[in-house]
């Protein structure tokens, strides 16, 4: 789990709204010179993330911004991930607080509006028509944090299996091999058939890019 702390000393600021973008490191669990070393997956937080201090001492609040499960290839090498903080009014933390609510309970932000739901935009030709949206000017702050495999309470690593052509083709019952295999041309000792392992485990662009993020601490 990923927290945000945050603090208002002199209770100015009570109402929080939070973003964040995500970068990882792919390395293949096996190496082939033939297939690029490293590649990187990235992500795009779209979940509505506000939070009030209203309650809370001397305004500080802490809450959780992001979970993930024990299994993720987010931390199977180096994880980044770039939290955008922004100072709300509490107007504007009722009205995306509602959504988030709306969005929980009908699946999406164009379900049953509740009549609490309307923003501070309004149609000019039709002012009963009821508009999606809220304008606030707000203060943003912004903070990014690597996080090491080595970090991650028992990291997660992922099985290659290898298999002989012959076992596979019991195995899935087909006349060749699936796409998802990819042929281990490394050195074979004498007498060794020819091998095979999960194709994501060898190409890494299967899962990612070969662009490097931007500001990319192995960079």
């Amino acid at each position: 789990m990923i927290h945000v702390a945050t603090h208002s000393p002199t209770n100015e600021v009570m109402y929080y709204r939070w973003r964040f973008n995500e970068d990882w490191e792919i390395i293949p669990e096996v190496y082939r010179s033939d297939y690029p070393s490293k590649c990187w997956g990235a992500a795009v937080n779209n979940n509505l993330l506000v939070g009030s201090a209203e309650k809370t001492v001397f305004g500080k609040l802490t809450d959780k911004i992001a979970e993930f499960p024990p299994s993720s290839r987010r931390f199977s090498s180096l994880y980044r991930i770039a939290v955008k903080q922004n100072a709300i009014s509490k107007s504007a933390y009722v009205y995306y607080a509602n959504i988030k609510k709306n969005v929980e309970q009908t699946g999406s932000i164009f379900g049953t509006i509740p009549s609490e739901l309307r923003g501070n935009i309004v149609c000019e030709t039709d002012k009963s028509r009821p508009v999606i949206g809220y304008v606030d000017i707000s203060t943003t702050t912004q903070k990014h944090r690597f996080i090491r495999r080595g970090q991650v309470y028992e990291p997660p690593r992922f099985a290659c299996f290898e298999f002989s052509a012959d076992s596979i083709y019991s195995m899935c019952n087909c006349d060749e091999i699936p796409d998802y295999y990819a042929e281990s041309r490394e050195e074979l000792l004498p007498g060794e058939e020819m091998m095979y392992v999960i194709a994501t485990c060898v190409d890494c662009t299967l899962l990612g890019t070969v662009q490097i993020p931007d500001d990319w601490i192995n960079n």
